[in-house]
């Protein structure tokens, strides 16, 4: 049933459906036992931002961003986790090295909801 009501709505990218029907936890609205909403969840990890040692050479940096790509990738995997996403803008020569490294850019509008009360952890990564 549900799966009708998203083959009959146009408006849904087929990346959301793709990315809605694997790794997800779907909330359904019930209302008197009838579905009347669905929600497919993700989880994503959200990279807040890249912060560089202001002195290090580009090739230090770019052999940084190698490893702690790596290393997100296997905090993701590990945690089941199917989404890595960052927001930059396409003139900065980190969104281009993203795309290079199979990031996706989404030419719509991100709207964030900031649930507050998470902790902050630091991990180290060797190169």
């Amino acid at each position: 049933m549900l799966a009708s009501w998203v083959a009959s709505h146009p408006d849904i990218p087929q990346s959301d459906i793709r990315l809605g029907s694997k790794n997800s936890l779907t909330l359904v609205a019930l209302k008197d036992g009838v579905p009347i909403l669905f929600v497919p969840l993700v989880l994503a990890l959200q990279i807040a931002h890249l912060g560089f040692a202001p002195e290090s050479p580009k090739e230090d940096r770019l052999e940084a961003m190698e490893a702690m790509l790596e290393e997100i990738s296997g905090i993701a995997l590990a945690r089941q986790i199917g989404l890595v996403q960052t927001l930059s803008s396409e003139h900065y020569g980190v969104a281009r090295w993203a795309v290079d490294h199979g990031f996706e850019a989404d030419q719509r509008t991100l709207f964030t909801l900031s649930t507050g009360g998470v902790p902050s952890v630091a991990l180290e990564t060797k190169l």
